[in-house]
C-alpha cells in the first residue's frame, strides 16, 4: 500500500483540532486548575495552521505554504515546552524563552532563504529536523524529570513520544544524504508521517497527564483535611484499621491518643472563627514534629485530633502524650497581632485483648478524653494496662 503523506497530514490536522477543542472545553466548563492547558491548545492550533499551509501548497503563495507553514511547527514546539513547564509549575526563565523564540525566528529566515532565494532542500531538511529534535528533547527532559512522589505512566508515555519524535526527525537527515535524492524517499516520508502521528499521541498523553493530576488532587481532597493538611477521619480510619489488624496478627503493641483543644469554643467566640482556624493549624504544626514518620496523625473532627502509635506500649505512649500536651501548652498562636494560648486534653488507650476491633480502641480513648475534659483539662488520662 502506498504511503500517502498528505492524508496523514490532513488527519493529523483534524486530530489536533479536535484535541484542542476538548482541552479548551475541559478548562472552561470543568474549571480545572491544571496549568498549561490553554498553552498546549494554542500549540496544537498553531501546528494545525502550519499543516494547513503545507497542504495548501500550490494553491497559496509559496511563501505561506512552506517557510511560514513549516516554521509554525517549531513555534508550536516552543509552546509545548512552555505548556509542560506550566503544567509542572516550574519556572521558565525569560531568557531561555527568548532564546527559543529567537531560534524559531532564525529557522524562519533560513527556511525562507533556502526556499525562495537559493532552493536547497537538504539545508531546509537539516535545519527543520534539527530544530524540531532539539525542542522535543527539551520537552522530554521536562516531562520525564520526576519529582519525588510524582510522575506515572502518562508522563513516561508522553516523554517517550517526544524522544521518538526527536529520533524520527534526526533519522530523516542521514536517509536524505544516503539516498542523495532531491525528492523525499519512502523512508523519509514514513519518518515524517510517524513524527506527525506522534504529535497526535503526545496530545493524548497530555490529556492523560491532566487526568492523572486531577485524580491525584481528588484523592488529596478525599483523604486530607483542607484546613490543616492532615489526614481526615476517613483516611485515618482506613489506615488505622490496617495497622490494628497488623498489630493483632503480629502481637505488637499499639496505642491511640485522642486530643481535644480546651475551650476552643471560647476562642471562636472571642476572636472569631478565623482565629479558631489558625489555632487548629498551629496545633497541627506543633504536634507533627513530635511524632515519628510512621505515626498516624489526623484531624478527627471539629477541634479533635487523633494519633495512632504503632509498636508503642503504655509507658512510651504516655510519654508521647505528655510531650504533645506540653508542646501545645508552650506554643502561642498569633492572630492579627494578638497571641492566643491553648492547651490539650488527651485520652490514651492501648490495645489489649478486649479490643476486638479499632472502634473499641477509639471508644476507650474517647472515654479517657471525656474524663480529662471533666476533671480539669490540660491533662492526659488513660486506662492502665491492668484496666485501672
Amino acid at each position: 500500500m502506498r504511503f500517502d503523506i498528505h492524508t496523514v497530514l490532513a488527519l493529523m490536522a483534524i486530530n489536533l483540532t479536535l484535541t484542542s477543542l476538548v482541552l479548551l472545553i475541559v478548562q472552561r466548563h470543568y474549571r480545572t486548575q491544571v496549568r498549561g492547558v490553554a498553552t498546549w491548545s494554542a500549540a496544537n492550533l498553531l501546528a494545525v495552521a502550519g499543516l494547513a499551509c503545507v497542504l495548501a501548497r500550490g494553491h497559496i503563495p509559496e511563501f505561506f505554504s512552506m517557510p511560514v507553514g513549516t516554521t509554525a511547527l517549531p513555534a508550536a514546539g516552543v509552546l509545548y515546552f512552555k505548556a509542560l513547564k506550566q503544567f509542572r509549575s516550574e519556572h521558565l526563565p525569560p531568557r531561555l524563552l527568548w532564546m527559543l523564540w529567537s531560534l524559531v525566528g532564525a529557522t524562519f529566515i533560513a527556511l525562507s532563504y533556502w526556499q525562495l532565494v537559493d532552493d536547497w532542500p537538504a539545508a531546509r531538511l537539516v535545519v527543520f529536523s534539527s530544530v524540531i529534535a532539539l525542542l522535543c528533547v527539551l520537552c522530554a527532559a521536562t516531562v520525564l524529570k520526576r519529582a519525588p512522589g510524582h510522575g506515572g505512566f502518562a508522563e513516561r508515555f508522553t516523554g517517550v513520544l517526544f524522544l521518538l519524535q526527536a529520533a524520527f526527525n534526526l533519522l530523516r537527515i542521514p536517509d536524505y544524504f544516503i539516498e542523495s535524492q532531491a525528492t523525499p524517499t519512502p523512508l523519509s516520508s514514513l519518518l515524517l508521517g510517524l513524527s506527525e502521528i506522534g504529535m497526535s499521541l503526545m496530545s493524548f498523553g497530555f490529556v492523560l497527564m491532566i487526568v492523572d493530576k486531577l485524580i491525584s488532587e481528588l484523592n488529596v481532597l478525599a483523604t486530607r483535611d483542607a484546613l490543616t493538611a492532615l489526614q481526615n477521619r476517613r483516611a485515618f480510619i482506613e489506615a488505622a484499621q490496617a495497622e490494628f489488624t497488623r498489630a493483632r496478627r503480629q502481637g505488637n503493641p499499639l496505642a491511640l491518643l485522642m486530643l481535644d483543644i480546651d475551650h476552643f469554643k471560647c476562642v471562636n467566640d472571642e476572636y472569631g472563627h478565623a482565629a479558631g482556624d489558625e489555632v487548629l493549624r498551629a496545633v497541627a504544626r506543633t504536634v507533627t514534629p513530635c511524632l515519628r514518620d510512621y505515626d498516624l496523625f489526623a484531624r478527627f473532627g471539629g477541634e479533635e485530633f487523633v494519633v495512632l502509635l504503632p509498636g508503642t506500649g503504655f509507658d512510651e505512649a504516655r510519654r508521647v502524650a505528655e510531650r504533645l500536651r506540653e508542646a501545645v501548652a508552650n506554643t502561642q498562636s498569633w492572630f492579627e497581632g494578638r497571641p492566643i494560648c491553648c492547651t490539650l486534653s488527651v485520652g490514651l488507650a492501648v490495645m489489649k485483648g478486649k479490643h476486638r476491633d479499632l472502634d473499641a480502641l477509639i471508644r476507650e480513648s474517647d472515654l479517657a478524653l471525656y474524663h480529662a475534659k471533666t476533671t480539669g483539662r490540660n491533662k492526659v488520662v488513660w486506662q492502665t494496662p491492668q484496666g485501672g
